[in-house]
């Protein structure tokens, strides 16, 4: 813009834009593992999808992170249609949403798609309810009228388990809410994987960290953002593999 001062003022100002009716995320880590699936496993043997190789990925996802929470329930939701996920997307509200494209044999309602396996505030499990519709399915989690009156910081964490297809060669995970510092870890060491990729689609005022793996040691990447990230960024990785070379999204 040709003028710090006033760069630095619009910067502040979309910031506090941005966090100032959301709920806050602080010191976040995201860890996601994947781990492929058998061929027959997680699909009936007389439906397994017609694909090259065979195989579904299972993902597992972790996150944790710090907030004073304003929401009393958190819903996460699994759906096919992607004018829908992409409304849930772009909301700053109490709903998760995750992408899941039909495969042969499973559909976004099915609960082998995905599941909310735990939800824990201060490190005590919550019940978690699920309920499903023709093409999409939901878990919702009460926070606890408590905590919420309470309007104190606590530790929320929760894991999540989606399926994805081997050749999808993308994963693309998105920034829900104001977040402060972020920690990401992937881990693929049980995976054919022969390169991996970091998308950080992450504005920032300091370069983000990235750790990658070396010969001869595990292969998992880790990425550090350290200061405010804003909602609708996010970060993604892109693989290739000897069966499935990588594939670049038009």
């Amino acid at each position: 813009l040709g003028d710090d001062q006033f760069a630095s003022e619009i910067y502040t100002d979309i910031r506090e834009q941005a966090i100032g009716a959301a709920e806050r995320w602080l010191d976040a880590q995201l860890s996601i593992e994947l781990r492929p699936l058998p061929m027959g496993r997680g699909v009936p043997k007389a439906n397994t999808p017609k694909r090259p190789s065979g195989q579904l990925l299972s993902v597992t996802v972790r996150w944790e992170y710090t907030t004073t929470p304003i929401h009393e329930q958190r819903h996460f939701v699994c759906l096919s249609d992607r004018a829908e996920y992409t409304e849930l997307a772009h909301q700053r509200g109490p709903t998760s949403a995750w992408l899941f494209p039909t495969l042969k044999g499973i559909a976004a309602s099915d609960p082998r798609a995905f599941e909310l396996q735990r939800f824990t505030v201060n490190g005590e499990p919550r019940p978690i309810r699920r309920s499903s519709r023709k093409d999409s399915q939901t878990y919702t989690v009460n926070i606890g009228t408590d905590t919420i009156r309470a309007s104190e910081p606590v530790t929320v964490a929760y894991t999540y388990r989606p399926l994805m297809a081997t050749d999808g060669n993308l994963l693309y995970f998105d920034i829900e809410q104001p977040t402060r510092d972020l920690r990401v870890d992937f881990d693929y060491q049980t995976c054919d994987f022969t390169k991996v990729s970091v998308l950080d689609l992450i504005p920032a005022t300091r370069p983000s960290r990235i750790e990658t793996p070396i010969p001869g040691t595990p292969e998992t990447i880790r990425l550090d953002i350290d200061g405010w990230i804003f909602p609708r960024s996010g970060v993604a990785f892109v693989w290739s593999s000897a069966r499935h070379p990588e594939r670049h999204a038009r």
